[in-house]
């Protein structure tokens, strides 16, 4: 397992997807609204052949952040219908992303999500996304 960035001290890493463990370390925590945040530090693992953040690794820690935001309205298991992402500006190595965003709506199985990716000098990426509830297999069989 990686070591904690110091940046990230006092998050907790987000693990338990083998997917996203091994594209991270991608850290969350509530801000001081109560809203979750998620973040991560870009490594030169993290970069195309250009050296500046892959879009694919921002869509997949978009998506991660689709789960952070609705989380508290989740109750359970969901897949990713949608993910729409706007790319407004590269980052590189070094840098630290955040992530935000609220659920915008809601209906029994669906959430609708909105949020963004950020540096602290400018907006990387707008996201938003659709999230299907759904029960797990060993609940399903019990309801």
């Amino acid at each position: 397992m990686q070591e904690p960035d110091v940046y990230f001290a006092d998050w907790e890493m987000d693990t338990g997807d083998p997917f996203e463990d091994r594209n991270g370390p991608f850290y969350r925590r509530r801000d001081e609204q109560g809203r979750w945040q998620c973040g991560f530090r870009v490594e030169e693992k993290h970069c195309n052949g250009g050296g500046i953040a892959h879009g694919g690794l921002l869509m997949l820690f978009a998506d991660n952040a689709l789960f952070a935001i609705a989380r508290d309205r989740l109750d359970g298991m969901g897949l990713t219908l949608s993910l729409h992402s706007d790319f407004t500006t590269p980052v590189g190595v070094g840098e630290i992303v955040l992530a935000d965003g609220e659920v915008t709506h809601e209906t029994g199985r669906m959430l609708f999500v909105r949020g963004r990716l950020y540096t602290d000098k400018t907006t990387v990426m707008s996201f938003s996304g659709i999230i299907r509830r759904f029960s797990r297999p060993d609940k399903a069989k019990s309801e």
